[in-house]
């Protein structure tokens, strides 16, 4: 199956439906994150923050795909949905940063945005993905850059404090 764009020009109940899909997972997150400890809320947080800058380039789109048929940038609800949800997704970054160590928080906002962005365009804009062997290489893709991101998330480099064992010879 050839892949095919999909149209954020959905109707209102669509987008309710999707924004409150993703936005109780995000509330869940940022209300159990602030329940744990400090690692375990940064991780919490990044998850919560990638969902959150997830749902907003699905607003940004929803924004280009309005203006683009003829509605105002300053007309179109989703502007100030972004308004809104932009500086609330960089502020929960900041909380999730400020929560731990970079380890725990950047896999879950790295990862997290891409999962959101690829489900609202499957699920809500209506979007067709390519399938057969092209889905086999696209999942170990996606499984590639999930170790890498957390491979480097864990690197030494990210926590001087760590204790450095050198080399054997």
């Amino acid at each position: 199956m050839a892949p095919e764009g999909g149209d954020p020009l959905v109707e209102t109940e669509t987008w309710a439906v999707g924004i409150a899909a993703t936005a109780v997972p995000i509330v869940a997150l940022v209300a159990l994150g602030y329940r744990g400890q400090r690692e375990h809320r940064a991780a919490l947080l990044g998850v919560a923050t990638g969902a959150a800058f997830g749902l907003n380039s699905s607003l940004i789109a929803g924004v280009g795909a309005s203006v683009a048929h003829g509605a105002g940038l300053l007309t179109t609800w989703q502007t100030y949905g972004v308004a809104v949800l932009g500086p609330l997704s960089f502020f929960l970054l900041q909380s999730a940063l400020h929560a731990g160590n970079l380890v725990a928080s950047q896999p879950g906002f790295t990862l997290t945005n891409p999962l959101v962005s690829v489900a609202w365009g499957l699920s809500v804009f209506g979007e067709q993905a390519r399938g057969g062997w092209f889905l086999l290489g696209t999942t170990a893709g996606a499984v590639l850059i999930g170790v890498g991101t957390v491979v480097l998330a864990r690197s030494k480099m990210l926590n001087p404090d760590a204790p450095h064992r050198t080399p054997r010879r």
